[in-house]
């Protein structure tokens, strides 16, 4: 039997996808994601504007991924600018980035993936009637995330205090000590939730087995790392090939143009297109990972760590982002504990030059690159998300 199937739209994604799939004597023979959401342009609008304003355009491009967008794109400007911001800044920013990724996790949790595993008919509100405790945690602790990134950004959603050089405003002891209080009450609950998510996860790791394939993710030192690191490649039996830093990702990374997608496919220069095509994302950040920052998480993550091998499951992915809230809740945890005060800004001088900035979004590495004449206006801008990323390897599997 031959025929070809076309699934649009497909939803539960961010954007406008369609699936075409072409399938010969009862064999799948060819997939194509078909990315129809026309190109928005962003890389063009960063060009002719001033450096300082690139973290507010740029995160614009991601209503769900706001945070790691702005903080990729001030580490880009301040590496063209030759800029170290204060430690104080640097310990918000990653606080802040901590809280943007766990926002996003729980968002996919909570109102996406779960209802899938527990028996609910894969509708949101069946989780409301079936499991109402472990509906409430997921809210309360998503309300948390939110709290904490509007109280260090200044605004909920598109955040406001990332600027070149620092922090604009630091918080008070008072925000301090409120947000403490309230990780603490966080914690004990998200651990229970997590053990009741990981025990629905593994029911169903047989379902959708991957294709293995590359993967990259930050590390720092070998160990689990989201803000600031080096990037390692892994290869399809999960053995480490190589890293590299953020500023050599042009000569590890090129990007095709196909016909049938407006996202440009992203691959291992050193392997070619198509065996370079990877992933990135929690799993793979699991996988590339030798240890994980906190007690509970570091936990689960021996204790699950077998989940987490080249083409166990897709499922794993949701194993993954459970293990990672828990980490960094305990993370937050321990930076609100340490409340070390000091500068949050320095003064920047716009100079010609040429910078990268480099985090793990929630969905994995996202990457800004920036060109600045000498006013330190941007000449040239390239953008590579994590969706953009990982598009190819959704075909392949």
């Amino acid at each position: 039997m031959s025929f070809k199937a076309k699934i649009e739209p497909v939803t539960r994604v961010e954007g406008h996808v369609s699936v075409n799939i072409e399938v010969d004597e009862g064999k799948v023979k060819d997939v194509k994601m078909n990315v129809v959401e026309s190109p928005r342009f962003f890389e063009y609008l960063l060009v002719g504007a001033r450096g300082e304003e690139a973290p507010r355009i740029s995160q614009r491009i991601c209503g769900i991924c706001y945070v790691s967008h702005s903080l990729a794109s001030v580490k880009a400007v301040e590496s063209a600018w030759g800029i170290e911001p204060p430690e104080r800044a640097e310990k918000l920013r990653r606080l802040m980035h901590l809280g943007g990724v766990l926002s996003s996790h729980l968002l996919h949790l909570a109102y996406l993936a779960t209802s899938d595993y527990l028996g609910d008919q894969g509708r949101f509100p069946y989780l409301n009637t079936s499991s109402p405790e472990l509906f409430k945690t997921l809210i309360e602790m998503y309300k948390y995330s939110n709290n904490l990134t509007e109280t260090l950004g200044g605004r909920r959603v598109h955040i406001a205090t990332v600027i070149p050089g620092g922090i604009s405003k630091d918080v008070s002891k008072e925000q301090n000590d409120n947000l403490k209080r309230e990780t603490s009450r966080i914690v004990s609950n998200a651990s229970n939730v997590a053990e009741k998510l990981l025990e629905a996860f593994e029911r169903s790791l047989e379902i959708f087995p991957t294709t293995p394939a590359f993967r990259i993710a930050m590390t720092n030192n070998k160990q689990h790392e989201l803000y600031d690191g080096e990037v390692t490649v892994l290869n399809p039996h999960g053995e480490e090939e190589y890293s590299f830093k953020a500023d050599e990702y042009m000569g590890n990374i090129s990007e095709k143009s196909v016909e049938h997608s407006y996202v440009k496919y992203p691959y291992l220069r050193k392997e070619g297109f198509p065996y370079g095509i990877y992933r990135t994302g929690c799993l793979p950040r699991m996988e590339a990972a030798r240890g994980l920052k906190g007690e509970k998480a570091g936990e689960l993550f021996e204790k699950h760590n077998g989940l987490f091998k080249p083409g166990r499951s897709l499922v794993a992915y949701n194993s993954a982002r459970t293990i990672e809230v828990i980490s960094i809740i305990e993370q937050i945890q321990e930076i609100l504990s340490e409340d070390s005060r000091g500068e949050t800004r320095i003064g920047v001088k716009p100079k010609e030059g040429v910078g990268v900035g480099l985090v793990e979004a929630p969905r994995g590495i996202l990457i800004h690159h920036y060109e600045t004449d000498s006013n330190g206006i941007l000449t040239k801008a390239n953008v590579v998300t994590p969706t953009t990323q990982n598009a190819p390897a959704i075909e392949i599997n």
